[in-house]
């Protein structure tokens, strides 16, 4: 059971657009149509592994299953790095995939990421999830849980993104696989601008939820900032989005590059919006008013108001 990855016949096995269709067809049509899971479920590796998601971890095993894939077949076509994981809950997907570099890649560390208290403040108009969501985790537990499973490379980085990313990337060096499992707009974009400035050439870069139902404000981060402003083309589309990393390609030029509010939104942000939206709501008004018939018929009555006054003044 070396490589039971499947064959995509008819579809030639190269880079494109600064990924590989074929591999990408390899993952998600195998796991989707081509009875992939079957086999890894059999994997002895995944289910050793498995142990410590299937208690502390909200992953699907879809998504799971394709980060299998991704850490067992094709991390050692690339250069060497480490991993890191922006919104890691309760670790039980930090502990899998960290269980899987201790036994593929010995020295590979990988870095879990999160308040371990929650949700900063969100954005209303594009996040579902709200402040103090995820906040029921036991961190003190958490790191003895993986010491006692001997998980030695796996490192907790407690805080938020903005206290801690750019100690940890600096620590790290270089990113073979960032896992962006943030949920939340701000948080993604600021993940993911941060990570891109480490990633070896080839990496891979996984947005867990910028297809779930819950987390549209992550779906904008890559239609915005990946898709529009930068041109790149994704390995996957299916069970998540998977995306290579490219030192040319994922360079902001200074017109494109916004860096989103270090994550914890301020308060006043919220003022503003409502500012915002309660002007947008007048505006409303106003042209709701200037399209009714009322305003219409009268229109005459008002040109000839506005003549007068002006013929009065002069």
């Amino acid at each position: 059971m070396n490589d039971y990855l499947p064959a995509v016949p008819g579809v030639v096995n190269a880079m494109r657009n600064g990924r590989n269709p074929y591999e990408g067809y390899q993952r998600g049509w195998g796991l989707q149509y081509g009875g992939l899971k079957d086999l890894i479920l059999v994997d002895s590796l995944y289910r050793r592994a498995s142990s410590f998601a299937n208690q502390y971890s909200i992953v699907s095993e879809d998504n799971r299953m394709n980060l299998f894939l991704i850490m067992r077949f094709f991390l050692s076509s690339i250069d060497k790095g480490h991993i890191i994981e922006f919104g890691s809950y309760r670790g039980g997907n930090a502990m899998f995939l960290a269980f899987l570099a201790k036994q593929l890649y010995p020295g590979m560390k990988v870095y879990a990421l999160d308040t371990y208290e929650g949700m900063p403040i969100t954005d209303k108009y594009i996040d579902c999830h709200k402040k103090d969501d995820f906040s029921d985790v036991n961190y003190d537990s958490l790191v003895d849980i993986a010491s006692q499973n001997k998980l030695d490379n796996l490192i907790f980085v407690k805080g938020l993104f903005s206290d801690t990313v750019d100690t940890t990337l600096e620590q790290a060096g270089a990113i073979i696989l960032s896992h962006i499992d943030c949920d939340i707009s701000s948080s993604v974009l600021f993940s993911y601008q941060k990570v891109s400035e480490y990633m070896v050439e080839g990496g891979y870069i996984v947005f867990d939820d910028a297809t779930t139902s819950s987390c549209i404000g992550a779906t904008e981060v890559v239609e915005q900032h990946l898709v529009r402003n930068q041109g790149l083309h994704s390995e996957q589309i299916w069970p998540h989005f998977v995306f290579r990393s490219s030192r040319g390609s994922m360079t902001c030029s200074p017109d494109q590059l916004h860096i989103a509010p270090m994550v914890n939104i301020p308060a006043i942000d919220n003022s503003l919006m409502g500012a915002i939206a309660a002007a947008d709501t007048w505006a409303s008004r106003v042209a709701a008013i200037e399209a009714s018939t009322s305003w219409r018929i009268t229109r005459p009555l008002r040109a000839l108001g506005r003549a007068w006054r002006a013929f009065s003044e002069e």
